[in-house]
């Protein structure tokens, strides 16, 4: 049996975080290139221009490093996980 995990990235911009939305976003992406290197990454994708994105992992995916990432830390994404066998 194999298990993927989708995890979406929903993004949340607000006063705190519309002018650090760049930097903010281009951690993120920076974050997602290490979970690529795992080996475990099928894909990742952006929805539009501040729509938040997607992740799809081979295996299991835990919370906590979906907490490690720079744009759920500055409140900008709420991860939103789904795992299927």
């Amino acid at each position: 049996m194999v298990l993927y995990t989708f995890v979406r990235f929903d993004a949340y911009i607000q006063k705190f975080t519309a002018s650090d939305y760049p930097q903010i976003f281009a951690k993120h992406l920076e974050y997602m290139k290490k979970l690529q290197a795992t080996g475990n990454v099928i894909t990742h994708a952006v929805f539009g221009e501040n729509e938040g994105g997607l992740l799809v992992m081979k295996g299991d995916f835990q919370e906590d490093v979906a907490q490690l990432d720079p744009g759920v830390q500055a409140g900008l994404l709420e991860p939103k996980i789904l795992k299927l066998y």
